[in-house]
């Protein structure tokens, strides 16, 4: 073998090392990639699960009763608890983890627009008419589930 040969041989044995390493790295990359859209995303379902949890004091606030009616501002905290809604089911993918989390909260959307009418109802004073206490609570227990799904995915995403 001449001095040539040894080092096209040595040549190639380095691209092949270096090939090696650059797939190596490759798969790297993609792994790290791959764990940053996860953190990225389980950090967004905690975030809404967050939100959720703050929209729960203003649920608690509701009137249940006419005479506690009186004075309060139902309409407000309606429109607090709806804007946490909708800021949650838009962060909440369709098919992505924690899609389960919308079905409840539909539902409470849809408690929260009964109880709305009632009180208005009763605000009207139409006769025989009380507050629907139990779409309140309907709407307390579906976003209590809805954060419990959203924390079950993301508590998933921690050990894939």
């Amino acid at each position: 073998m001449s001095i040539s040969d040894v080092i096209a041989v040595l040549g190639s044995l380095i691209t092949i090392v270096c090939a090696g390493i650059s797939i190596k790295q490759a798969r790297d990359a993609k792994n790290y990639s791959s764990a940053l859209k996860a953190a990225k995303t389980r950090i967004g379902l905690l975030t809404v699960a967050e939100r959720l949890r703050t929209a729960q004091d203003p649920i608690g606030q509701l009137p249940q009763t006419p005479s506690t009616l009186r004075g309060s501002k139902p309409d407000i905290t309606i429109t607090k608890i709806r804007t946490e809604f909708d800021r949650a089911l838009s962060s909440l993918e369709k098919n992505g983890p924690g899609n389960s989390a919308r079905t409840f909260l539909e539902g409470a959307q849809a408690s929260l627009d009964i109880y709305e009418d009632s009180v208005h109802r009763v605000s009207n004073k139409e006769a025989n008419f009380q507050l629907d206490v139990s779409a309140m609570r309907i709407v307390r227990t579906s976003v209590q589930n809805a954060i419990v799904e959203i924390i079950e995915a993301a508590g998933k995403m921690d050990s894939q």
